[in-house]
């Protein structure tokens, strides 16, 4: 009897920690790494990024923030900015969530004779929290990059961490 309590006592602790991760007032600060391969009329190319990000949590499992992206591949570095906003939700056992995230921005090239472009993105992972401050996240990542007409799109996998800041 005494194991069966130890042991929800246990777990109903675990359930508080990962509520308390996401909660109204937190701040989010992190970021991702990602390697993706994209395909332009026919041509394959293949790409890393880093996307430290930073967000508030408006509500509870709600966050919105800011990331910055710098992408580099074929000779090239783009740049980037873009609020995003992100939902926590449908718990995976007392240390893991399912997430969403989706972001609208810009971004410019180094490339000669670049312009501005429009980024969307979304991507959706679990966030597995190994402690009451850190996620570790694994998200599918979809993103549309627009200019002048043309458009590229991608698709790949994201790695990061998150630390969880509370009030």
């Amino acid at each position: 009897m005494k194991k069966i309590v130890l042991t929800l006592a246990f777990a109903f602790t675990c359930a508080i920690f990962a509520q308390a991760q996401t909660e109204k007032g937190n701040l989010l600060l992190g970021g991702g790494a990602d390697f993706t391969s994209t395909s332009v009329g026919g041509k394959s190319t293949s790409s890393y990024s880093f996307s430290p990000n930073l967000g508030y949590f408006v509500a509870e499992n709600i966050a919105v923030g800011a990331r910055v992206g710098i992408d580099g591949g074929e000779n090239t570095t783009t740049y980037s900015i873009a609020p995003f906003g992100r939902y926590y939700f449908l718990p995976i056992g007392s240390n893991a969530k399912l997430f969403g995230d989706a972001s609208v921005g810009f971004a410019g090239s180094s490339a000669a004779g670049s312009k501005g472009s429009t980024v969307i993105g979304v991507q959706a992972g679990p966030a597995f929290f190994l402690n009451n401050h850190t996620a570790l996240e694994v998200a599918a990542r979809f993103a549309s990059i627009s200019s002048d007409g043309a458009s590229t799109t991608e698709f790949g996998l994201r790695v990061g961490f998150q630390i969880h800041f509370g009030k």
